[in-house]
């Protein structure tokens, strides 16, 4: 019973050193340019453990909370890209920091960097799902504005355009899933790009392109709940 005992004692100190000496260097994030969709910010992470098989779980936190739009791939040599849809958050300054959770075991944070979003819109990821109805719905950084919406199938045919202005600060848009044709789309999913001009609420006259910091296209995606 002693020589047991003192093999399980053992076992659980080499565990809890090894948690406890967990390298936070791991998750330090590292830009990775992505010129394709600038709304999008891509990193990587040098974390080199199958975070799924060990029933562990992957987050970045957007000024001490849990971020909106994220998301977590492991590439082929183990390590792990990580992009952030910036779409659903306010513009600003954000701080970020990838932590990692482990089941019984503490809670391990890598270090934190800045990033300024300037974006002249938020979406809100509760508005991506569609049933019979699409909601085209977000809070503008500008109280007035004309807009434009081009929404597109997978393969990239325009399907139908939406025009508006707001004096209000806000997109509020109802699709009816009709195309130009007038045919109502059975698509799981749809593309769209959202143009945003910011005008002066007096005049509504697009305002000088050094008050734009980034009219568009801003991507946006919905998808058929179910689908």
């Amino acid at each position: 019973m002693i020589i047991l005992a003192s093999l399980w004692l053992r076992l659980n100190m080499s565990r809890h050193d090894y948690y406890r000496s967990f390298d936070t260097n791991a998750l330090a994030l590292t830009s990775i340019s992505n010129s394709k969709n600038p709304s999008i910010l891509t990193y990587s992470i040098p974390l080199n453990i199958d975070v799924n098989s060990n029933h562990w779980d992957l987050m970045l936190r957007d000024n001490g909370r849990r971020a909106k739009g994220y998301d977590f791939t492991r590439q082929t040599n183990g390590t792990y890209l990580v992009e952030w849809n910036t779409l659903f958050t306010i513009p600003g300054i954000h701080v970020l920091q990838v932590e990692l959770d482990r089941p019984i075991r503490n809670t391990v944070l890598g270090s934190a960097i800045t990033e300024n979003v300037t974006n002249l819109v938020t979406f809100d990821t509760a508005d991506a799902s569609f049933v019979s109805l699409a909601f085209i719905s977000g809070t503008l950084h500008v109280s007035s504005a004309d807009y434009k919406i081009d929404i597109y199938d997978t393969t990239n045919n325009l399907l139908k355009t939406i025009t508006n202005h707001t004096d209000k600060g806000a997109i509020d848009e109802i699709w009816d899933l009709k195309a130009v044709d007038g045919q109502v789309r059975e698509d799981t999913e749809f593309d769209a790009k959202v143009y945003i001009w910011p005008t002066s609420a007096n005049t509504n006259k697009p305002m000088t392109p050094k008050a734009v910091s980034n009219p568009g296209p801003y991507p946006y995606y919905l998808f058929r709940y179910g689908g």
